[in-house]
């Protein structure tokens, strides 16, 4: 890592002194920024107050264990987009699967190679940094869409949209003054939902546009072609 760049903050919460410390000292030595928790009870106000830019989360530590953690984290706006990479002498598939369904984006065994840790924090930082370019919150017309927690506030009132609906809303707001087809929208929900036929986006913007309520007016049908976002005043 370059010592011209500002170093990345990582924050490992770990209670073994020994593998703590030995993290630290090789992150360190690599340029990075380390702080050090020993327990989950203070992480999530840590994390909160300091942004870490990766946190190294082991799952059997004092206070509230990793999974707990790793839940607050991504469930806290503040917080959800860190990274988190549990290290964890627990290696059974189970686990393994129960970390990343909470919104892990790594998980590492005990005994683990530092260089191959470190390697995989820079591919995990450099995939976050990738999602930056693209604007976590596009708000028009009244609507706020948070890419990140999936939350949709219309004049400031969460309303509750299904995946699918979301995926439509987002693809719509990113591109405002658009003309995007029923076949685009399909396509911008074909990694999340199949959707079998052009009628499907009919009957799901029927939907999305009671939910809206009166911010339903930013959606605008164009005829024989299909959608576009545009701010109630354009």
């Amino acid at each position: 890592m370059s010592n011209k760049s500002k170093a990345i903050h990582v924050l490992i919460v770990e209670d073994e002194a020994d593998i703590s410390e030995l993290i630290s000292f090789n992150l360190t030595a690599d340029g990075f920024h380390v702080n050090a928790l020993f327990s989950g009870d203070s992480v999530l106000e840590f994390a909160t107050r300091h942004q870490p830019e990766i946190i190294l989360l082991d799952v059997m530590i004092p206070g509230k264990d990793g999974f707990q953690v790793c839940r607050e984290l991504k469930s806290e706006p503040k917080t959800s987009h860190i990274p988190v990479v549990f290290l964890t002498a627990k290696s059974l598939e189970h686990n393994v699967i129960a970390g990343l369904e909470i919104g892990a984006d790594d998980y590492i065994s005990k005994p683990f190679s530092i260089p191959i840790l470190i390697s995989k924090m820079k591919a995990i930082l450099r995939r976050s940094e990738d999602k930056r370019v693209t604007p976590d919150a596009i708000t028009a017309g009244g609507v706020s869409l948070d890419t990140t927690t999936m939350r949709v506030q219309v004049d400031g009132e969460t309303i509750l949209l299904n995946a699918t609906e979301f995926h439509i809303l987002r693809a719509l707001m990113n591109q405002p003054g658009w003309v995007l087809t029923r076949q685009n929208l399909m396509d911008a929900c074909q990694s999340y939902d199949q959707l079998s036929t052009a009628r499907s986006i009919d009957v799901l913007m029927v939907s999305i546009r009671k939910k809206l309520g009166a911010s339903a007016t930013c959606i605008e049908t164009v005829r024989g072609m299909g959608y576009r976002f545009k701010t109630i005043d354009a």
